[in-house]
């Protein structure tokens, strides 16, 4: 099987996965080389980056003995023996990354994109699916500042997730929120983590993405404003989980994600999505269906019936154009037969209605039976902020009529949490399957 160095799920089981740790300069800075031990026996290879205050804290001999390697805090060192810059390297070489304890003036440069030590610097230079988190440590009146809170607030948005603070006595003898989780359940988070970026080993993933473009005549066509961001983040996702993803793009504004784990088709129309579709489907023949598949692809609803052969000029006073429906992708996969349909579907609807109203609600239920689909996600795409932003605001339907909305997030974080809940979803089946199956094989023994 392909293996892509710089995706955590695809590492060889054999090989520890690769954890960039930031120590920024707070007295639980002290607590770090102890969170390096208890990773380390967790299996992660680990790279320490120390800024300079950080080192008023812990000794950097300290950091580097617990980490099992050399430690970086100088972004103008000429004593490493590398070829390029060091952020750069380090950028590179981390496979997820945890600042601990993330300071509030570690928080706010980050907020506001500085790089002016190494610690900052590599921040600006990671890929942007390298997922982080950080370790809050401050006194609780620092917390709560307006100032740090839209700094939090910020880095949420762009997909970092937090670890703590959780409430307790802080080192200036207050207590609050803002005390940094402890090592132990710090090293248990990352490892569930890793746990989770191993959730689709073996699977199979179909995603579209992307709008679609019908032709009017050979210059000119019928499309929307989709970027294909939030379906390449899915595939993006779904390989660091492990999957092997067919990703179906259709038009888009930006590259598509390039992985051994991620086969791209480009399908410009929306016939030809469907028959590439149709194809992957049949072709993993009986018995083995896809795991999941998410058509989060812009698909138009309307096509020209007769495309022109030759572009029409303005003075065509008689040009007229006729439509009609182009096929409904989320509806064939949704019904087809049971060992070609992929066990889970997911539909994504853009819609002009506010997330959470009453209408949209309405709107998403009634298009959900329609399609038959196992869910259906509804975004709205009004404010123009959607189509080609970063972040996304998505209603859940899922196949029991529960209707979730979830906050505001970047595309990303929501790609890695839609991963999540699918994979929890498979295991739940699985479990009903293997109780089944044991039901079954008691009754005939019986």
């Amino acid at each position: 099987m392909a293996k892509n160095p710089s995706l955590l799920s695809a590492a060889d089981r054999t090989c520890p996965p690769r954890l960039s740790l930031v120590v920024s300069g707070g007295i639980a800075a002290y607590k770090v080389p102890q969170l390096c031990r208890e990773l380390r026996v967790r299996g992660f290879d680990l790279r320490v980056v120390a800024t300079q205050n950080a080192l008023r804290f812990v000794a950097k001999e300290a950091l580097a003995q617990a980490s099992g390697a050399a430690v970086a805090c100088d972004l103008f060192s000429h004593d490493q023996d590398c070829e390029d810059m060091a952020h750069i390297r380090l950028a590179r070489w981390g496979q997820c990354v945890l600042v601990v304890p993330a300071t509030a003036n570690f928080l706010a440069r980050l907020a506001h994109g500085l790089c002016d030590d190494l610690g900052t610097a590599l921040f600006a230079a990671l890929e942007q699916h390298v997922p982080v988190f950080a370790a809050p440590a401050m006194n609780p009146q620092m917390w709560q500042n307006p100032a740090n809170v839209a700094n939090v607030a910020v880095l949420q948005k762009r997909g970092v997730e937090l670890l703590g603070p959780c409430v307790g006595r802080t080192a200036c003898n207050e207590v609050g929120t803002g005390r940094m989780l402890e090592p132990l359940e710090l090293a248990e988070r990352m490892e569930a983590f890793r746990a989770h970026a191993r959730m689709f080993v073996g699977q199979s993933v179909l995603i579209t993405a992307a709008a679609t473009r019908e032709a009017i005549d050979p210059v000119r066509f019928l499309s929307n404003r989709s970027s294909g961001k939030q379906g390449f983040a899915l595939a993006r996702a779904f390989a660091a989980s492990g999957a092997e993803v067919l990703l179906v793009a259709g038009a888009s504004s930006v590259p598509a994600p390039v992985s051994p784990r991620i086969t791209t088709v480009v399908a410009e129309s929306a016939e030809a999505m469907a028959r590439a579709c149709r194809s992957a489907c049949l072709d993993k023949g009986r018995g083995a269906p896809f795991a999941v598949a998410v058509c989060a692809a812009a698909v138009a609803d309307f096509r020209a019936r007769h495309p022109y052969g030759s572009k029409p000029s303005k003075r065509d006073a008689a040009c007229t154009l006729a439509l009609e429906e182009t096929p409904d992708i989320l509806r064939e996969l949704s019904t087809m037969e049971q060992g070609i349909r992929p066990r889970l579907v997911v539909g994504f609807a853009a819609e002009t209605e506010a997330v959470a109203s009453a209408s949209l609600a309405s709107k998403q239920r009634t298009k959900k039976r329609a399609k038959g689909c196992d869910w259906l996600i509804a975004n709205d795409v009004s404010d123009g902020k959607v189509f080609g932003g970063e972040v996304n605001r998505i209603q859940l339907l899922d196949e029991t009529g529960k209707m979730e909305v979830w906050d505001v997030m970047t595309k990303e974080l929501l790609a890695r949490r839609i991963v999540v809940r699918t994979a929890q979803w498979l295991q739940r089946q699985n479990k009903r399957q293997d109780e089944q199956q044991s039901r079954l094989r008691a009754t005939t023994s019986a």
